[in-house]
């Protein structure tokens, strides 16, 4: 018997600027609840607008946004970059209008929410940034640690993974009690305290399978998870299982590599329809004194048609992009269910257990992290170059969107994949072969 999960629930605000990173969030909470269901008997939910909230009216487009999502959620998280957004009836933007909100809710009780915030440090161009907005952004960001808010910064999607999936981590296993958060404010000591479900089996807790470490933390691997979520129907052997890891990693590779050869393809495209709307642009500026406004009008419509030509060659791109994420997913957890399984079969004869064989492994894997953290940069700088490209029309800012969440959808799988390498590699460098030493 299990115990009835308590879901906690994640409202991300934050401009289009930051659709990546918004995109990631929720792949690392997919990852994360394999664990906490498990170690905590808790589920988290993400929770944002556009994808959460329905039409309707009220005073205002936040106003609505606030009362369809309303104070329901348990952490606020806050995400900007260089834009500080639009300005609304109440606050310079509306993620500062959700800020506000979410630390009031706080200072009045704080066992009710949580408030993360994190800055994106641009790499832009910077002749590209609005100036205005990114001092908005600098001021709002200045006021915080006067008003005891600790945020953190982040240079890229890879590093927003990194650190917010160990801070969601550490504050479910250290401060939710069950039903609210743990009591911060001297005024909210007083309060009764929630308390877990007591009827709950005591076996229940604490019932996980051996946890490998992920930054400061302990939590389960996703191979591990894998494999334990499992019935075989059959007994595999050694040999059979390092075939199947060797298929699923020969898989791995060919996804990655038409991944790669559609980026590489994507930019071309992109660089070709820029340098075409470029001179497009130069010639109505030649003819805009005299060729008159039947002119001017048609090399307008020129321009917004190869522009929005731009914008389907992304969003073919992105079919392809979704599949091929799962794709690599599916294949990266096989990948390592296999290797652990047959590492735990080699143990029970001595030559898979060398120490010539654990040196070899070792090194497959310190290559293969070391091959990932050059594609996930590689992702990275071709996230930037869409992103810098001047949305000009709709469809092509629509376009932009959805090819920057699906680009962060592939960082944080990537980095899944590497830091479950990096845990393989380190039980491996923990393993005494036999006849030899660690």
């Amino acid at each position: 018997m299990s115990r009835t999960l308590q879901q906690i629930t994640i409202f991300v605000s934050g401009t289009s600027e930051v659709d990546a990173e918004r995109a990631a969030l929720r792949r690392i909470v997919g990852e994360l609840n394999k664990r906490l269901e498990k170690t905590s008997a808790v589920t988290l939910r993400v929770v944002a607008w556009p994808e959460d909230t329905h039409p309707g009216v009220n005073s205002d487009p936040q106003a609505e946004i606030s009362r369809q999502l309303g104070s329901t959620f348990d952490l606020n998280l806050g995400l900007l970059g260089t834009r500080f957004g639009t300005p609304t009836p109440r606050a310079g933007s509306g993620t500062e209008e959700e800020f506000e909100d979410a630390l009031a809710r706080f200072k009045k009780d704080s066992r009710s929410v949580r408030v993360f915030f994190y800055f994106k440090r641009s790499t832009d161009d910077p002749f590209t940034i609005d100036i205005e907005q990114l001092q908005m952004v600098k001021n709002f960001r200045d006021s915080l640690a006067q008003r005891g808010v600790l945020y953190r910064d982040f240079r890229d999607t890879a590093e927003f993974i990194y650190l917010v999936q160990d801070h969601l981590y550490n504050l479910v296993i250290d401060e939710w009690q069950g039903e609210a958060w743990k009591p911060v404010l001297p005024g909210d000591k007083n309060r009764t305290d929630p308390t877990t479900d007591a009827s709950a089996p005591s076996e229940v807790v604490g019932s996980h399978p051996p946890k490998a470490k992920l930054g400061n933390v302990q939590v389960e691997s996703r191979a591990t998870m894998a494999v334990d979520s499992e019935t075989d129907t059959e007994e595999f052997g050694f040999l059979e299982y390092m075939a199947s890891y060797l298929d699923a990693a020969n898989a791995l590779t060919e996804t990655i590599t038409r991944m790669s050869q559609d980026m590489e393809r994507m930019n071309e495209q992109i660089r070709a329809r820029t340098a075409e709307t470029e001179l497009i642009r130069q010639e109505h500026e030649r003819v805009k004194n005299v060729g008159g406004s039947r002119t001017q009008q048609d090399l307008i419509t020129k321009s917004r048609d190869n522009v929005d030509h731009a914008a389907a060659n992304l969003d073919e791109f992105v079919a392809t992009m979704i599949t091929n994420v799962e794709q690599y997913r599916s294949h990266s957890m096989e990948m390592f269910a296999n290797l652990r399984r047959g590492l735990s079969a080699s143990s029970q004869f001595d030559g898979g257990n060398s120490s010539e064989n654990v040196s070899k492994n070792r090194d497959a894997l310190a290559s293969l992290i070391g091959v990932l953290r050059t594609i996930r940069e590689s992702i990275g700088q071709f996230q930037s170059s869409i992103n810098q490209v001047p949305a000009l029309t709709g469809k092509f800012k629509r376009a932009r969107r959805r090819t920057a969440e699906v680009l962060g959808e592939f960082i944080a799988e990537v980095s899944f994949t590497i830091d479950e390498a990096e845990r393989l590699l380190k039980e491996l460098g923990d393993q005494a072969p036999s006849g030899g030493t660690a």
